[in-house]
């Protein structure tokens, strides 16, 4: 299963993945600093109003990667996996 960056409509649970959304051109770019694109919900037609901090990890199927969006219960957050050196070597130390 794939796995996106993408934000879920407050709404109706309705999955927009941002890599696809762009391509669609679902995106418009603002200038304010609190709210930097919003975004028509494709279900509900609510306007979501989001920065990149607010896009998070999920796994969907290919059929929902390739439509750039999926419904609520055809998708699963995903935990980040850390990419930090300081915690690696931490590990590595307390299993010396």
């Amino acid at each position: 299963m794939p796995i996106s960056f993408g934000l879920a409509c407050p709404a109706c649970g309705t999955l927009h993945l941002i890599n696809r959304s762009f391509d669609r051109g679902r995106l418009t770019p603002l200038s304010r600093s609190d709210c930097v694109y919003t975004m028509e919900c494709i279900s509900c037609g609510k306007r979501i109003c989001f920065s990149k901090h607010d896009l998070k990890a999920y796994s969907v199927s290919s059929l929902n990667f390739t439509t750039g969006y999926a419904r609520r219960g055809q998708y699963t957050a995903t935990q980040p996996v850390s990419t930090n050196n300081q915690s690696r070597s931490r590990n590595a130390t307390e299993m010396s």
